[in-house]
């Protein structure tokens, strides 16, 4: 779906997106730019299969508002990516991804505008061994970043920078080396 040449682009307000990408070796590349529901899943993603890539961009070209994003993935090697906010005003965002495999990548850069406690969040569930989560929060609003993992070794870089509170929780549970760096700056 998109390619690095064609993106596809989801526009339009109070949009519900649904993609469904099942197999081996498929790419996701794309923009999502909605004023999202209150409260509602807005963008959800569900992959299921081995070496599978999904970049989405958020608020990429224009503004996009309450953008609640929901990811199930199942599978090893795979790599995905949320950029949020880069270049256009975005705000109250959610992520909540939940991965199931071995040696899989997740990086989340969010850079969403917030005022309370729930207007930022990022929760990972990462259940196998040698996952890798990278999620970066910049801007102002209350940063918080839950992370839950289960399964042998994994590299988990957590940054959070801005104006208000910010709150990391880790829950890991497992063997083998586990490297946990966590940068907060305001």
């Amino acid at each position: 779906m998109g390619n690095a040449t064609t993106v596809f682009t989801a526009t339009g307000a109070n949009l519900t997106f649904d993609i469904d990408m099942l197999g081996a070796s498929n790419k996701i590349d794309g923009k999502f730019v909605s004023a999202g529901a209150s409260g509602a899943e807005d963008l959800e993603v569900k992959q299921q299969g081995a070496s599978n890539e999904a970049t989405i961009n958020v608020g990429d070209s224009s503004a996009a508002a309450d953008v609640h994003i929901s990811e199930t993935t199942t599978g090893d090697s795979n790599n995905t990516t949320y950029n949020i906010g880069s270049s256009a005003a975005t705000e109250d965002v959610n992520v909540t991804s939940v991965l199931t495999g071995d040696s899989n990548v997740l990086i989340v850069n969010e850079n969403a505008t917030g005022s309370t406690a729930s207007d930022k969040t990022t929760t990972v569930t990462m259940i196998g061994n040698t996952n890798t989560p990278t999620i970066t929060h910049l801007g102002s609003g209350h940063h918080n970043t839950i992370l839950h993992h289960t399964g042998a070794g994994g590299d988990f870089d957590i940054n959070q920078s801005g104006q208000h509170d910010t709150d990391v929780h880790i829950i890991t549970n497992g063997s083998g080396t586990m490297d946990v760096d966590v940068t907060i700056t305001e």
